[in-house]
């Protein structure tokens, strides 16, 4: 039999997320190919764009926003396979991805990698006294220094987060979409990002990110405007979509770029609260404690 039809019939039915040919070890030798002749490019399935296996995963577990990590702790290996087709890509073939598409893939890469680090760790009970114990911040240096594999090389979920994200694909409503597995962090969507519905899915996330009284309310008769601590983080982010990207001097205050950045997305009355008393120069600015418990879907109950 031709050996590449006989490749053909075999790797499908048990090829998984990076299996090779080495691994059909009940083959002759005579009758198997090269594994470099397997991975060229006409025999790995093109990098999909709609992320169905995590898609498939989100459905199965997500609830209001929130993870049910002890049913998925039963079974990650769609998890597992899932980020195994993220090693597994080819950095030239990423090169050739849209913005949009580069976007999409790294928020799907840091939603996945973070949950996959709580369900390694799951159940969390730490003892750091400045984070809930079930926290993840209560899981040592996995933020900063644990390592995880993307088109074969290892990456932080902070260098997600800061370099691939706020620095090379710059935008400020990927705040609202990128997901610490923290309370006061964006909920979880039930569907993965991709590229083509990307821009109304980002709009709709900082929209309901901000209908949530945790991280926004305005009072009508004070003005003070409680805002999500993210916000004091992250300030500069939302400059440039505020108007004050080229204002150089004097330099805009923080209630002046999130009053403008946030009138974008509330509802007209909210918006007629802001401008009011930002004409009156009595708008005041309060950041709302941020709530690190675990996005536990159990415990949100």
């Amino acid at each position: 039999m031709n050996p590449r039809l006989l490749n053909q019939l075999f790797l499908p039915a048990i090829a998984c997320c990076g299996l090779f040919v080495g691994q059909l070890i009940s083959l002759p030798m005579a009758m198997a190919e090269p594994v470099s002749a397997v991975a060229t490019k006409e025999n790995r399935a093109a990098f999909d764009h709609s992320y169905a296996l995590f898609g498939q995963e989100l459905a199965k577990y997500l609830e209001n926003g929130n993870v049910h990590y002890k049913r998925w702790k039963e079974n990650t290996a769609g998890l597992d396979c899932f980020l195994q087709t993220l090693s597994d890509l080819p950095k030239q073939e990423y090169e050739r991805f849209s913005t949009e598409q580069k976007k999409a893939f790294w928020l799907n890469a840091y939603n996945a990698i973070t949950i996959k680090v709580v369900l390694d760790n799951y159940p969390i009970k730490g003892s750091q006294s400045q984070y809930p114990p079930s926290s993840f911040r209560q899981i040592p240096g996995e933020w900063e220094n644990g390592k995880f594999k993307i088109m074969g090389s290892p990456v932080t979920l902070y260098e997600i987060e800061h370099e691939r994200l706020r620095h090379e694909l710059p935008d400020p409503r990927l705040h609202f979409a990128v997901v610490c597995a923290s309370r006061s962090c964006a909920k979880l969507l039930p569907e993965p990002f991709v590229a083509e519905k990307l821009d109304q899915r980002l709009d709709q996330c900082t929209q309901d990110f901000f209908a949530n009284p945790k991280n926004l309310t305005v009072n009508p008769r004070t003005g003070v405007m409680s805002v999500n601590k993210i916000f004091s983080w992250f300030t500069l982010d939302f400059a440039s979509k505020a108007g004050y990207a080229k204002r150089t001097f004097p330099p805009p205050m923080d209630e002046e770029i999130i009053a403008s950045y946030v009138s974008f997305y509330v509802p007209t009355d909210e918006r007629d609260v802001i401008s009011k008393f930002r004409s009156q120069d009595k708008l005041v600015l309060d950041y709302l404690p941020y709530d690190w418990a675990l996005n536990d879907a159990d415990e949100a109950k």
